[in-house]
């Protein structure tokens, strides 16, 4: 079930913590699993788009110990990444976060692009916005269990008892002034509401939207709006369907507005022009809709809305869309290899190219690396290949050792260079596959190992080797 939810609350009052100065946060954390390797604090940007702003950067020590310390910021949902795993927390003002993050959940397997791992909170008090959002899900969850097997059977009893459980929540949690739990377990209710069809449409949207702001940074909120408009250009009336196509053919924000503000449940206007902005999304990959259009639809928003957080979504949404789609250019960048010579995607205009984000430092990077040279040996005289990694002052003995191995062209990159954004380098290695055109033809690309599906690049190769050879 979506909201079954795991957690432990460990209590040890022999462990003490830093002071913290005013305005600002702590985190530290033990993950023996993610030992010398770098662990990143995100923000989630919006969540339409889902784009992650980094936060802080720092490294597990190898004692398996980490710390991030960030200025106040209000209360949401943040993520830590490391070694492709990533995992789920809340912060709120002036706290103090100590936790455990293991390599994977007990009962999940290991996956070669990553887990999502479940923290274990240590110290974690009753008032901090964590312990009160796993609590409620706990709650939630085991309500939800002791009568769910009858929604089948007897959907009345279902109703009633769902309805029963909503009072009991409202019992326990209107004496609790915390405007972000209040929103999230109003939000979740609307969710579940949704999802088991217990509230005509119309009615969810005068219950929970309209009149009311959207908010944006409550990841409950997000998620019923997602649920709630998703696909929008499908749950419209027909004759607004036929004027939403012909609208984006003009490719006008405007028209469309207008057309939806005649819909009963995008009235309000933040709202709307939010919903337009998801609806857009959705549109860009339905071969109906010119794509061209979309992004301008979506460039319109992003310089003209009045609403700041919404052109900064619209702009996200653009990022997402046509960075890395394959079929588009790939990102330019501007580097100097270890010769002192430039280096950007002009040089490599004609050749297909094999793009290689590599860490020597980490041991998935290296674990791939033989069957990379491999694959060099086999294709290096067709393909380009670049291994592009983090520039380091002070390169351990064992990286550099890694580092000897790559007989192919590698360029060492500073961790402030744009190039990691442009290509949404979160986790090493990452691969993209670039034709003599420059354009995308697979992002990411396969790896020279087998992933879930038993695929590589490897027939890939085989067939750029065919195209190449006239065959």
């Amino acid at each position: 079930m979506r909201y079954l939810i795991c957690f432990f609350f460990f209590f040890i009052v022999s462990f003490g913590f830093a002071q913290l100065n005013e305005d600002s946060i702590l985190i530290r954390g033990i993950a023996k699993y993610y030992k010398n390797h770098p662990i990143q604090l995100y923000k989630i940007d919006d969540y339409i788009s889902k784009n992650e702003v980094l936060l802080a950067q720092s490294k597990v020590d190898s004692n398996g110990i980490f710390q991030f310390k960030i200025s106040n910021i209000s209360t949401q949902k943040l993520v830590v990444r490391s070694r492709r795993n990533w995992a789920y927390m809340y912060i709120q003002p002036n706290a103090e976060y100590y936790f455990e993050m293991p390599e994977k959940n007990q009962f999940e397997p290991k996956h070669a692009y990553g887990n999502e791992i479940e923290l274990i909170f240590y110290n974690l008090d009753s008032l901090d916005i964590n312990y009160k959002i796993l609590s409620f899900q706990n709650f939630l969850d085991n309500k939800l269990s002791s009568f769910y097997y009858s929604k089948k059977n007897n959907p009345q009893k279902f109703r009633a008892q769902f309805v029963k459980m909503l009072d009991t929540i409202n019992h326990i949690y209107k004496p609790d002034s915390t405007i972000f739990l209040r929103r999230y377990i109003k939000y979740t209710i609307a969710e579940l509401e949704v999802v088991q069809n217990l509230r005509s449409r119309e009615a969810s949207y005068f219950k929970y939207f309209h009149n009311n702001s959207v908010y944006y940074n409550n990841d409950a909120y997000m998620a019923y709006f997602n649920v709630f408009y998703d696909y929008l250009h499908n749950s419209i009336s027909n004759n607004s369907q036929t004027k939403i196509f012909n609208a984006i053919k003009r490719a006008s924000p405007t028209l469309i507005m207008n057309i939806l503000l005649k819909e009963s449940f995008v009235r309000n206007l933040d709202l709307r022009e939010l919903a337009m902005i998801k609806m857009m999304g959705d549109c860009y990959y339905n071969p109906e809709y010119s794509k061209q259009n979309v992004i301008s639809i979506l460039d319109s928003v992003s310089k003209r809305s009045r609403n700041k957080m919404n052109r900064k979504v619209a702009l996200n949404l653009i990022d997402k869309l046509i960075t890395l789609y394959p079929g588009q250019f790939a990102p330019e960048f501007d580097l100097i290899n270890a010769q002192g010579d430039s280096v950007n995607l002009n040089k490599y205009h004609g050749k297909f190219v094999y793009f290689h984000f590599f860490n020597p430092n980490e041991s998935q990077s290296i674990s791939e690396l033989e069957a990379m040279s491999k694959l060099h040996t086999d294709y290096g005289n067709l393909i380009t290949f670049v291994t592009l990694y983090p520039k380091s002052n002070q390169e351990q003995e064992k990286s550099k050792l890694v580092l000897d191995k790559i007989s192919w062209e590698k360029i060492p990159i500073d961790l402030n260079n744009k190039i990691w954004k442009k290509y949404k380098v979160k986790a090493f290695p990452v691969y993209y596959l670039i034709n003599p055109s420059g354009i995308l033809i697979q992002s990411p690309a396969l790896s020279p190992v087998p992933n879930g599906d038993y695929e590589t690049i490897h027939h890939t190769f085989v067939s750029i080797k065919k195209y190449l050879r006239g065959q």
